[in-house]
């Protein structure tokens, strides 16, 4: 999975790619990696715009952060961690849906062999 980092603040966008790097290393056996590039202005992004699957926009008119982007980048990250450690739940649903299952191609036959 592709991931553009889009923040003015350069300690805001080295946090979220250190982040973003720890989650990649630890969702990396089952998902594959997450590649991130980082910007500090969407200007510099759009001429590589359609090569990312997902984006992380942190641009705030003044340059200072107040309470509420620092929550909403918290409430980001519990979600990410939520995500990574509920992994095969989320893959365990997603091909029980039989509408998400031809989109995704994900193996348990080496758990089922391991639960017998």
């Amino acid at each position: 999975m592709y991931i553009a980092v889009i923040a003015d603040n350069i300690a805001n966008r080295k946090h979220m790619e250190r982040l973003l790097d720890r989650t990649s290393d630890a969702i990396m056996a089952t998902t594959g990696n997450l590649y991130i590039e980082s910007y500090g202005d969407p200007e510099s992004m759009w001429p590589s715009i359609k090569r990312y699957d997902l984006f992380f926009v942190d641009i705030t008119q003044d340059g200072k952060i107040d309470s509420t982007e620092i929550q909403d980048l918290q409430d980001v990250f519990k979600a990410m961690d939520s995500v990574s450690s509920n992994i095969e739940a989320i893959k365990f649903w997603i091909m029980s849906d039989p509408q998400l299952k031809p989109f995704f191609n994900f193996d348990f036959s080496d758990k089922k062999e391991k639960r017998k």
